[in-house]
C-alpha cells in the first residue's frame, strides 16, 4: 500500500474509533514527506523511485521483446523507516 492510502486508513481507523498504534499498526510504502507529519507519524518502506522506474522499464521491455520469457520476481534494495504507527507485538 502506498502512504497515501495509509494516511487514509489512519483516519478512516481513528473515525471508527480505534487507535494506531494501540489497536493496529500501520504501514506505508514509498516514504512521501507528509509521512513524517502525519499524526501518527506513519512508519514506511523506502526505496530508490528512480531504481524502480528503470527496473519497471527494463522488465517491460523484455517481456514485450519476448513474450514466452518467464515473468519475473525482482526485489530492489528498501529500508523500513521505522516511526510511531507502527508498535511491537
Amino acid at each position: 500500500m502506498t502512504d497515501t492510502l495509509a494516511l487514509g486508513v489512519i483516519n478512516a481507523l481513528y473515525r471508527r474509533g480505534l487507535s494506531v498504534p494501540e489497536d493496529v499498526s500501520v504501514v506505508g510504502y514509498d516514504n512521501i514527506a507528509d509521512a513524517a507529519s502525519a499524526v501518527p507519524p506513519l512508519t514506511t518502506i523506502d526505496f530508490d523511485k528512480q531504481q524502480f522506474a528503470d527496473t519497471a522499464i527494463t522488465v517491460l521491455t523484455e517481456r514485450i521483446a519476448d513474450r514466452n520469457r518467464p515473468i519475473m520476481s525482482v526485489t530492489l534494495p528498501h529500508r523500513i523507516v521505522r516511526r510511531s504507527s507502527t508498535r511491537p507485538r
